[in-house]
C-alpha cells in the first residue's frame, strides 16, 4: 500500500510540475503573438490618421477660400469670344481714310525745299556716266594697252565734245584719261606731288603769292605736248572758307595763267541786292 501511495503521490507532482511548467510557457507565447500584431495594427492606424488630417485640411482650406470676383469671370467670358469679332469691332471704330487724302496730308508735312536746292541736286546726277558696254571698242582697245595694270577704272562720255574719259588708279596714282570716238589718246591727267615740283614752279609760286597753303597737284600729259601743271592752293585770306585758287604752269616752271575762286553769294544777300536794284 505504502508503495501504491508514493507512486500516486509521484505522479500527481509530476502533473503539478508539468502544468506548472506547460501552461504559463503557452500563455507568455500567446501574448508575444498578439503583442507584434497590436503593434501593427497601431502603425496602420497611425498612418492613416495623418492622411485624414490632411484630407481635412484640403476641405477646409477650399471652404475658406474666397470666391473669384465678377469682373475676372466677366474676362474670362471676354476671352472667350472669337477674335474675329474684336477685329470687326475695331475696324468699325477706325474710319478709313482715302489715299488721295493721305497722300495729300504727306505732300504738305514734307517741307518745300528752294529752287535752288532743286536745281543744284539736278546737277548733281552725272548724266555722263556711262559702262563699260557703252564704251566703243576701238577705245577700250586703246585704253586696255596703255594702261592694263589700271584698276577701277569709271567711264564718262561727253556729248557736246564727242570725248569718252575714264578715271582709274594707275600704279597707285588717281588718273583721268581722254580719247576721241575713234580710240585716239588725247591727254591724261593724274595727281603729282608737290616735293617733286621742280624748282622753277615753286619760285614762280612764290613770286605771285606769298602767303598760301597748297591744296592738290595735277600733272596734264597731251598729245599736242602742250604739258602743264595744275596747282590749287588756298591764299592766305581764303584759307578758313577753304576757296582755291588755281595755277596753271607749263613744263619749264612758267606761269600761264591762274583762275580766282568763285565765291557763290548767300540767298539773302542775293535778296537785298535784288531790292535795293529796284528801290533805285
Amino acid at each position: 500500500m505504502n508503495i501504491r501511495n508514493t507512486l500516486k503521490i509521484r505522479l500527481l507532482a509530476t502533473v503539478v510540475l508539468f502544468v506548472a511548467l506547460v501552461v504559463p510557457v503557452s500563455i507568455f507565447a500567446q501574448k508575444a503573438e498578439k503583442e507584434p500584431k497590436k503593434q501593427t495594427e497601431q502603425k496602420v492606424q497611425k498612418e492613416k490618421e495623418p492622411k485624414e488630417q490632411k484630407e481635412q485640411k484640403v476641405e477646409s482650406n477650399k471652404q475658406k477660400e474666397p470666391k473669384e470676383p465678377k469682373a475676372e469671370s466677366n474676362k474670362q467670358k471676354e476671352s472667350k469670344e472669337p477674335k474675329e469679332q474684336k477685329a470687326e469691332s475695331s475696324k468699325q471704330k477706325e474710319p478709313k481714310e482715302p489715299k488721295e487724302s493721305k497722300a495729300e496730308s504727306n505732300k504738305q508735312k514734307e517741307p518745300k525745299e528752294p529752287k535752288e536746292q532743286q536745281a543744284k541736286k539736278q546737277k548733281s546726277v552725272d548724266e555722263t556716266l556711262i559702262t563699260e558696254k557703252e564704251v566703243p571698242v576701238a577705245v577700250m582697245k586703246a585704253y586696255k594697252k596703255r594702261y592694263a595694270s589700271a584698276t577701277d577704272p569709271v567711264w564718262n562720255f561727253y556729248k557736246n565734245e564727242q570725248i569718252y574719259k575714264v578715271t582709274c588708279v594707275y600704279r597707285n596714282v588717281s588718273t583721268v584719261i581722254s580719247y576721241t570716238n575713234e580710240g585716239v589718246w588725247i591727254e591724261t591727267l593724274e595727281d603729282f606731288p608737290f616735293e617733286k615740283l621742280s624748282v622753277a614752279c615753286i619760285k614762280t609760286i612764290n613770286a605771285h603769292y606769298q602767303d598760301y597753303k597748297v591744296n592738290s597737284v595735277k600733272k596734264l600729259t597731251t598729245s599736242t605736248k602742250n604739258d602743264m601743271f595744275i596747282i590749287g592752293l588756298f591764299e592766305s585770306q581764303n584759307i578758313k572758307r577753304k576757296l582755291e585758287t588755281t595755277l596753271y604752269l607749263d613744263a619749264s616752271g612758267a606761269y600761264i595763267r591762274s583762275e580766282s575762286p568763285i565765291v557763290e553769294e548767300k540767298a539773302e544777300q542775293k535778296d537785298q541786292k535784288e531790292q535795293k536794284e529796284k528801290a533805285a
